[in-house]
Protein backbone atom coordinates (compact mmCIF):
# COMPACT_ATOMS: atom_id res chain seq x y z
CA UNK A 1 0.00 0.00 0.00
CA UNK A 2 1.55 3.34 -1.21
CA UNK A 3 1.95 5.85 1.50
CA UNK A 4 1.43 9.17 1.58
CA UNK A 5 3.48 11.49 4.12
CA UNK A 6 1.82 14.50 5.05
CA UNK A 7 3.68 17.09 7.10
CA UNK A 8 1.78 17.14 10.54
CA UNK A 9 0.65 20.70 10.74
CA UNK A 10 -1.24 20.44 7.26
CA UNK A 11 -2.79 17.01 8.26
CA UNK A 12 -4.26 18.66 11.20
CA UNK A 13 -5.66 21.93 9.03
CA UNK A 14 -7.96 18.89 6.58
CA UNK A 15 -7.44 16.25 9.21
CA UNK A 16 -11.51 14.54 8.54
CA UNK A 17 -10.84 15.34 5.02
CA UNK A 18 -7.73 12.82 5.16
CA UNK A 19 -9.26 10.22 7.30
CA UNK A 20 -12.78 10.48 5.25
CA UNK A 21 -10.56 9.61 2.09
CA UNK A 22 -8.65 6.80 3.48
CA UNK A 23 -11.40 4.91 4.34
CA UNK A 24 -12.89 5.76 1.16
CA UNK A 25 -9.62 5.08 -1.07
CA UNK A 26 -7.88 2.26 1.33
CA UNK A 27 -5.18 1.67 -1.34
CA UNK A 28 -3.48 4.86 -0.02
CA UNK A 29 -2.44 4.78 3.48
CA UNK A 30 -2.82 8.72 4.43
CA UNK A 31 0.55 9.34 6.96
CA UNK A 32 0.92 12.22 9.29
CA UNK A 33 4.45 13.31 9.91
CA UNK A 34 6.16 15.66 12.14
CA UNK A 35 7.72 18.47 10.15
CA UNK A 36 11.41 18.52 10.78
CA UNK A 37 13.63 17.00 8.29
CA UNK A 38 15.56 14.22 10.85
CA UNK A 39 11.73 12.95 11.46
CA UNK A 40 10.69 13.46 7.82
CA UNK A 41 13.57 11.59 6.03
CA UNK A 42 13.44 8.79 8.95
CA UNK A 43 9.76 8.36 7.69
CA UNK A 44 10.49 8.36 3.96
CA UNK A 45 13.50 5.76 4.15
CA UNK A 46 11.17 3.30 7.04
CA UNK A 47 7.95 3.61 5.49
CA UNK A 48 9.19 3.44 1.52
CA UNK A 49 7.74 6.79 0.75
CA UNK A 50 7.99 8.49 -2.64
CA UNK A 51 4.87 10.90 -2.19
CA UNK A 52 4.87 13.43 0.01
CA UNK A 53 2.73 16.98 1.23
CA UNK A 54 4.49 19.61 2.78
CA UNK A 55 4.08 22.80 4.57
CA UNK A 56 6.30 25.58 4.66
CA UNK A 57 9.49 24.14 5.93
CA UNK A 58 12.45 24.20 3.05
CA UNK A 59 13.93 20.83 2.85
CA UNK A 60 17.75 19.98 1.81
CA UNK A 61 18.54 17.80 -1.49
CA UNK A 62 18.86 14.78 0.76
CA UNK A 63 14.03 14.37 1.26
CA UNK A 64 14.37 14.87 -3.21
CA UNK A 65 17.13 12.02 -3.05
CA UNK A 66 14.99 9.69 -0.52
CA UNK A 67 11.70 10.34 -2.01
CA UNK A 68 13.64 9.30 -5.33
CA UNK A 69 15.00 6.16 -4.72
CA UNK A 70 11.84 4.48 -3.24
CA UNK A 71 9.83 5.11 -6.61
CA UNK A 72 8.62 2.22 -8.30
CA UNK A 73 8.98 1.47 -12.34
CA UNK A 74 6.49 3.70 -14.33
CA UNK A 75 5.94 5.97 -11.86
CA UNK A 76 7.04 9.20 -10.31
CA UNK A 77 8.25 10.50 -6.66
CA UNK A 78 5.77 13.88 -6.20
CA UNK A 79 6.59 16.65 -3.53
CA UNK A 80 3.63 18.41 -3.43
CA UNK A 81 2.93 22.11 -1.48
CA UNK A 82 0.01 22.36 0.57
CA UNK A 83 -0.72 25.80 -0.82
CA UNK A 84 0.24 27.94 -3.36
CA UNK A 85 4.16 30.04 -3.12
CA UNK A 86 6.78 27.16 -3.77
CA UNK A 87 10.07 29.45 -2.82
CA UNK A 88 10.49 26.92 0.27
CA UNK A 89 11.20 24.22 -2.49
CA UNK A 90 14.07 23.33 -4.04
CA UNK A 91 13.52 22.92 -7.78
CA UNK A 92 17.09 22.38 -8.47
CA UNK A 93 17.31 19.59 -6.07
CA UNK A 94 13.85 18.51 -7.57
CA UNK A 95 15.15 18.13 -10.94
CA UNK A 96 18.29 16.71 -10.72
CA UNK A 97 16.11 13.56 -8.66
CA UNK A 98 13.28 13.46 -10.83
CA UNK A 99 11.14 14.34 -8.11
CA UNK A 100 7.52 16.00 -9.59
CA UNK A 101 6.62 19.02 -7.75
CA UNK A 102 3.04 20.45 -7.51
CA UNK A 103 0.96 22.94 -5.47
CA UNK A 104 -2.41 24.57 -5.23
CA UNK A 105 -2.95 27.83 -6.90
CA UNK A 106 -6.77 29.28 -6.83
CA UNK A 107 -8.22 27.20 -4.05
CA UNK A 108 -7.40 30.14 -1.66
CA UNK A 109 -8.01 32.71 -3.54
CA UNK A 110 -10.87 34.31 -2.01
CA UNK A 111 -9.51 33.45 1.60
CA UNK A 112 -6.52 35.42 1.63
CA UNK A 113 -8.07 38.12 -0.41
CA UNK A 114 -10.74 38.60 2.59
CA UNK A 115 -7.87 38.47 5.14
CA UNK A 116 -5.92 40.90 3.15
CA UNK A 117 -9.21 42.98 3.09
CA UNK A 118 -10.01 42.51 7.03
CA UNK A 119 -6.10 43.53 7.47
CA UNK A 120 -6.88 46.61 5.75
CA UNK A 121 -9.60 47.59 7.79
CA UNK A 122 -7.41 46.71 10.95
CA UNK A 123 -4.96 49.50 9.37
CA UNK A 124 -7.46 51.81 9.04
CA UNK A 125 -9.30 51.50 12.24
CA UNK A 126 -5.94 50.86 14.56
CA UNK A 127 -8.03 47.97 15.77
CA UNK A 128 -4.51 46.62 17.52
CA UNK A 129 -3.97 49.18 19.76
CA UNK A 130 -7.59 49.93 20.28
CA UNK A 131 -8.12 46.14 21.32
CA UNK A 132 -5.35 46.19 23.67
CA UNK A 133 -6.28 49.51 25.37
CA UNK A 134 -9.69 48.44 26.35
CA UNK A 135 -8.13 45.06 27.46
CA UNK A 136 -5.78 47.24 29.94
CA UNK A 137 -9.28 49.38 31.09
CA UNK A 138 -8.75 51.98 29.07
CA UNK A 139 -11.82 53.43 27.18
CA UNK A 140 -9.54 55.49 24.54
CA UNK A 141 -11.56 58.04 21.77
CA UNK A 142 -9.49 57.03 19.08
CA UNK A 143 -10.26 58.11 14.98
CA UNK A 144 -9.81 55.81 12.47
CA UNK A 145 -10.21 56.59 8.67
CA UNK A 146 -12.82 55.36 6.32
CA UNK A 147 -11.93 53.11 3.25
CA UNK A 148 -14.52 54.46 1.04
CA UNK A 149 -13.24 56.60 -1.77
CA UNK A 150 -9.58 56.09 -0.80
CA UNK A 151 -6.96 55.05 -3.62
CA UNK A 152 -5.80 51.31 -3.15
CA UNK A 153 -2.79 49.91 -4.50
CA UNK A 154 -2.36 45.90 -5.23
CA UNK A 155 1.19 45.16 -5.34
CA UNK A 156 0.55 42.17 -7.36
CA UNK A 157 -2.27 41.00 -9.41
CA UNK A 158 -2.77 37.40 -9.65
CA UNK A 159 -5.94 35.48 -8.40
CA UNK A 160 -5.56 36.95 -4.98
CA UNK A 161 -4.83 40.53 -6.39
CA UNK A 162 -7.84 40.47 -8.78
CA UNK A 163 -10.06 38.79 -6.36
CA UNK A 164 -8.71 41.91 -3.79
CA UNK A 165 -9.41 44.50 -6.17
CA UNK A 166 -13.30 43.25 -6.68
CA UNK A 167 -14.26 43.27 -3.15
CA UNK A 168 -12.12 46.62 -2.41
CA UNK A 169 -13.91 48.52 -4.92
CA UNK A 170 -17.73 46.34 -5.36
CA UNK A 171 -17.34 46.32 -1.29
CA UNK A 172 -15.89 49.19 0.18
CA UNK A 173 -15.85 52.02 -2.75
CA UNK A 174 -12.19 52.45 -2.91
CA UNK A 175 -10.67 53.48 -5.91
CA UNK A 176 -8.12 50.27 -7.19
CA UNK A 177 -5.11 50.37 -8.68
CA UNK A 178 -2.82 47.28 -10.12
CA UNK A 179 0.20 46.68 -10.01
CA UNK A 180 1.77 43.46 -11.56
CA UNK A 181 4.35 42.44 -13.41
CA UNK A 182 3.32 41.43 -16.56
CA UNK A 183 2.17 43.90 -18.94
CA UNK A 184 -1.62 44.78 -19.54
CA UNK A 185 -1.42 43.66 -22.88
CA UNK A 186 -0.27 40.02 -21.91
CA UNK A 187 -2.86 40.37 -19.19
CA UNK A 188 -5.50 40.44 -22.03
CA UNK A 189 -4.14 38.14 -24.11
CA UNK A 190 -4.23 35.95 -21.33
CA UNK A 191 -8.13 36.37 -20.40
CA UNK A 192 -9.31 36.43 -23.97
CA UNK A 193 -9.99 39.94 -24.34
CA UNK A 194 -9.10 42.92 -26.63
CA UNK A 195 -10.25 45.58 -24.51
CA UNK A 196 -8.93 47.58 -21.88
CA UNK A 197 -11.96 49.16 -20.86
CA UNK A 198 -13.26 45.70 -19.99
CA UNK A 199 -10.70 44.16 -18.50
CA UNK A 200 -10.79 46.83 -16.37
CA UNK A 201 -14.22 47.06 -15.21
CA UNK A 202 -14.29 43.28 -14.54
CA UNK A 203 -12.04 43.49 -11.90
CA UNK A 204 -13.31 47.36 -10.23
CA UNK A 205 -9.64 48.86 -11.69
CA UNK A 206 -9.26 52.55 -12.49
CA UNK A 207 -5.80 51.70 -13.97
CA UNK A 208 -3.01 48.81 -14.00
CA UNK A 209 0.66 49.30 -14.60
CA UNK A 210 3.74 46.94 -14.52
CA UNK A 211 6.07 50.34 -13.39
CA UNK A 212 5.00 50.68 -9.35
CA UNK A 213 7.32 53.16 -8.13
CA UNK A 214 5.11 56.06 -10.12
CA UNK A 215 1.72 54.64 -8.34
CA UNK A 216 3.08 54.92 -5.04
CA UNK A 217 3.06 58.05 -4.11
CA UNK A 218 -0.76 58.35 -4.58
CA UNK A 219 -1.42 55.80 -2.88
CA UNK A 220 -3.78 56.06 0.19
CA UNK A 221 -3.35 52.34 0.99
CA UNK A 222 -0.56 49.14 -0.54
CA UNK A 223 -1.69 45.68 -0.02
CA UNK A 224 1.70 43.35 -0.94
CA UNK A 225 0.09 40.64 -3.12
CA UNK A 226 3.10 39.44 -5.49
CA UNK A 227 4.81 36.29 -5.49
CA UNK A 228 7.95 35.60 -3.72
CA UNK A 229 11.57 34.58 -6.42
CA UNK A 230 14.39 36.13 -6.68
CA UNK A 231 13.19 39.35 -8.27
CA UNK A 232 11.04 40.32 -5.77
CA UNK A 233 12.64 39.66 -2.55
CA UNK A 234 13.08 42.54 -0.42
CA UNK A 235 10.92 44.46 -2.95
CA UNK A 236 9.36 47.09 -0.73
CA UNK A 237 12.56 48.63 0.58
CA UNK A 238 13.82 52.03 2.66
CA UNK A 239 13.80 53.28 -0.76
CA UNK A 240 10.18 52.33 -1.60
CA UNK A 241 8.70 53.26 1.29
CA UNK A 242 9.73 56.80 1.11
CA UNK A 243 7.99 57.14 -1.96
CA UNK A 244 4.79 56.16 0.18
CA UNK A 245 2.39 58.93 1.77
CA UNK A 246 3.37 59.51 5.23
CA UNK A 247 0.07 58.28 6.62
CA UNK A 248 -0.09 54.79 4.11
CA UNK A 249 -1.73 51.84 5.44
CA UNK A 250 0.79 48.93 4.29
CA UNK A 251 -0.46 45.30 3.94
CA UNK A 252 1.22 42.08 3.51
CA UNK A 253 -0.35 39.18 3.25
CA UNK A 254 2.00 37.41 0.21
CA UNK A 255 5.19 36.32 2.01
CA UNK A 256 7.82 37.90 4.09
CA UNK A 257 10.89 38.53 1.70
CA UNK A 258 8.92 40.76 0.10
CA UNK A 259 9.27 43.03 2.82
CA UNK A 260 12.57 44.67 4.48
CA UNK A 261 11.36 44.47 8.08
CA UNK A 262 13.79 46.72 9.25
CA UNK A 263 12.46 49.49 6.35
CA UNK A 264 9.27 49.13 7.47
CA UNK A 265 9.92 49.81 11.13
CA UNK A 266 11.93 52.86 10.70
CA UNK A 267 9.05 54.09 8.32
CA UNK A 268 6.02 52.97 10.61
CA UNK A 269 8.56 54.64 13.63
CA UNK A 270 9.09 57.74 11.80
CA UNK A 271 5.34 58.27 10.41
CA UNK A 272 2.96 57.50 13.22
CA UNK A 273 0.37 58.52 11.06
CA UNK A 274 0.80 55.35 9.11
CA UNK A 275 -0.25 52.19 9.71
CA UNK A 276 0.70 48.53 8.53
CA UNK A 277 -0.52 44.86 9.25
CA UNK A 278 1.22 42.07 8.58
CA UNK A 279 0.48 38.18 8.33
CA UNK A 280 3.63 37.05 6.59
CA UNK A 281 7.27 37.15 8.31
CA UNK A 282 10.85 36.78 7.03
CA UNK A 283 11.41 34.32 9.68
CA UNK A 284 8.12 32.66 11.06
CA UNK A 285 7.26 32.53 13.95
CA UNK A 286 8.48 36.07 13.86
CA UNK A 287 11.81 37.17 15.23
CA UNK A 288 13.23 40.90 14.90
CA UNK A 289 15.42 40.92 11.74
CA UNK A 290 17.54 43.47 14.22
CA UNK A 291 17.61 43.38 17.58
CA UNK A 292 15.93 46.63 18.46
CA UNK A 293 13.90 46.92 15.65
CA UNK A 294 11.23 45.12 16.84
CA UNK A 295 7.49 45.25 14.55
CA UNK A 296 5.57 43.62 17.90
CA UNK A 297 6.81 46.84 20.06
CA UNK A 298 4.77 49.65 17.56
CA UNK A 299 1.71 50.84 18.20
CA UNK A 300 0.64 51.70 14.65
CA UNK A 301 0.82 47.83 13.46
CA UNK A 302 -1.51 45.01 13.76
CA UNK A 303 0.02 41.21 13.50
CA UNK A 304 -1.62 37.62 12.53
CA UNK A 305 0.58 34.71 12.33
CA UNK A 306 0.44 33.81 8.86
CA UNK A 307 -3.53 32.50 8.68
CA UNK A 308 -3.90 34.60 5.15
CA UNK A 309 -4.92 31.24 3.72
CA UNK A 310 -6.21 28.76 7.11
CA UNK A 311 -9.64 28.79 6.38
CA UNK A 312 -12.09 25.58 6.94
CA UNK A 313 -12.92 26.33 3.70
CA UNK A 314 -9.76 26.53 1.81
CA UNK A 315 -8.10 24.17 4.00
CA UNK A 316 -10.29 21.47 2.42
CA UNK A 317 -9.80 22.79 -0.93
CA UNK A 318 -6.05 23.01 -0.37
CA UNK A 319 -6.22 19.18 0.86
CA UNK A 320 -8.14 17.97 -2.04
CA UNK A 321 -6.30 19.75 -4.73
CA UNK A 322 -2.73 18.50 -3.23
CA UNK A 323 -3.88 14.95 -2.26
CA UNK A 324 -5.58 14.58 -6.13
CA UNK A 325 -2.42 15.89 -7.74
CA UNK A 326 -0.10 13.94 -5.28
CA UNK A 327 -1.85 10.23 -6.61
CA UNK A 328 -2.37 11.47 -10.23
CA UNK A 329 1.21 12.23 -11.13
CA UNK A 330 2.85 10.11 -8.85
CA UNK A 331 0.42 7.54 -10.17
CA UNK A 332 0.90 8.08 -14.03
CA UNK A 333 4.37 8.77 -13.83
CA UNK A 334 3.82 11.94 -15.67
CA UNK A 335 2.44 15.57 -14.50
Amino acid sequence: MPVILVTEPEYRKAQEFFERFAVREPVWNIVPCEPDEETFLRQISERNVWLAIIGMVRYSEAVYEALSRNVPKDRAAVLARFGVGMDNVDREAAKKWNVQLANTPGVLDHSVAEHTIWLLGAAAKRLGAAHESVRRGEFPAVSGRELFGKRLLTAGFGGIGRAAARIAHFGFGMEVHAFGRRSLAELLEEEKTSSESEFLARYGLAGYSHEIDGMLPDADAVCVLLASNSETRGFFNAERFEKMRRNVLFVNTSRGALVDEDALFDFLTKNPEAAASIDVFQTEPYVPQTPGKDLRKLPNIFLTPHLGSSTVEANLAIARSALEQTIRIGANGTK
